[in-house]
């Protein structure tokens, strides 16, 4: 037999095996019990909904476009607001991003990307993502403040934003944004806010590449939450009377400062009676008050710079501190430790007033401006007392 005699045999057995085998699913498929036993129910599913906002406007209307409010309205209550907006999910984050060459058609060449509020506050009530551009500015016109957070349990995300000109009187506090719930600020800005940049309440308020500056009152006062603050910029908030005017106030709860930089803030840096600070390769410096103040709680600082403040660079009082290879520096240069502990290593001073004393009912002693103190101040004495560097 031929080499194409074979090939042809082989073609014709695979053809009769196709032909068998489809006999075979089309007698199957006839038989209803089959068919049932095939159609598999797919498992529910809840979609997020996606908003894509196209216009600066602060409206709520069927128009043909689609505002930040309308997207916010529609998200929070899971209803569709308008024919042009689709209704939020009950059960996953929904998200909020920007169409940026519509924005910037309606704002014209060469123009910034302003969404101004009309008197009324931005309410965010449940799990959420809004990712805008560094371009974008929400601007409340001294009127009202630009956003708050009212759900315990929601987990907010905002990224690549700019919070302006937000307002609140009276014994009300974040004009830039108050908070109730697990938020996350990435690459945002609060600046010239009125009232304070950021008030954190009970909820978590979580901080990277972002800024809060110029503004009146505290730039973050936190009651009783948690504040974290990586690779942030706290500078130039001011105000009339302690504790309004300091970078942080945190009345309680704890805070982290990572690679964090508070500068030229009125009234102090960071005034603290919370349960826990923590400050890591960041810097403080020309506070019009306290560097840092800490009454109570414990305080753990490595790496850090206190410069130039006008009141104790390092105040303690009843805290229970562990001190790293910390230096202060220019100003009044001072570590005051009334009552609790501390523990220091590496801890430098230098500049031309009197550099550190601890003040201890028991315990009264001192080092000149660039002495390096390690050892254990507590209220029962001095484990070791100041010592000059080692050459």
């Amino acid at each position: 037999m031929s080499q194409a005699s074979r090939g042809y045999r082989r073609l014709c057995e695979l053809y009769r095996t196709v032909y068998a085998r489809m006999r075979a699913l089309n007698a199957r498929l006839a038989d209803p019990r089959a068919c049932r036993a095939l159609a598999e129910p797919l498992e529910g599913r809840v979609l997020l909904s996606a908003y894509v906002v196209n216009s600066l406007a602060d409206t709520i209307a069927s128009d043909g476009v689609v505002t930040l409010r309308e997207a916010l309205e529609a998200s929070n209550t899971n209803t569709a607001v308008t024919a042009d907006v689709s209704a939020g999910s009950a059960t996953q984050a929904d998200t909020i991003t920007f169409d940026l060459p519509a924005l910037q058609a309606q704002a014209g060449p060469g123009n910034p990307l302003v969404i101004t509020l009309g008197g009324t506050e931005l309410q965010i009530t449940g799990d959420l993502r809004l990712t805008g551009h560094s371009g974008l500015k929400i601007d409340a016109g001294n009127s009202s403040r630009v956003f708050r957070i009212v759900n315990p349990d929601a987990a907010v995300v905002l990224e690549s934003l700019t919070l302006v000109n937000g307002r609140v009187v009276g014994n009300s506090r974040g004009g830039g944004i108050e908070n109730a719930g697990d938020l996350t600020l990435n690459r945002v800005w609060i600046q010239d806010c009125f009232g304070g940049g950021i008030h954190n309440q009970a909820g978590r308020l979580t901080m990277t590449y972002s800024g809060v500056l110029r503004n009146s009152g505290e730039g973050i006062r936190n009651e009783t939450g948690a504040v974290e603050l990586t690779n942030v910029r706290m500078e130039e908030n001011t105000g009339t009377q302690r504790p309004s005017g300091s970078a942080i106030y945190m009345a309680g709860g704890t805070l982290v400062l990572r690679s964090t930089t508070i500068r030229n803030n009125h009234l102090g840096g960071v005034v603290s009676y919370a349960d826990s600070v923590t400050v890591e390769d960041s810097t403080i410096s020309e506070s019009g008050g306290p560097g840092l103040a800490c009454h109570g709680g414990t305080l753990t600082v490595a790496n850090a710079t206190i410069l130039d403040s006008d009141d104790d660079a390092l105040s303690l009082d009843g805290v229970s501190a562990t001190l790293t290879d910390v230096h202060i520096r220019g100003g009044h240069d001072r570590l005051t430790i009334v009552g609790g502990q501390a523990t220091l290593t590496r801890v430098r001073t230098g500049g031309w007033s009197t550099a550190a004393k601890w003040q201890r009912p028991s315990c009264r002693c001192s080092a000149a401006g660039g002495w390096s103190m390690r050892g254990t101040c507590s209220s029962t004495g001095c484990a070791s007392p100041p010592t000059p560097p080692v050459a």
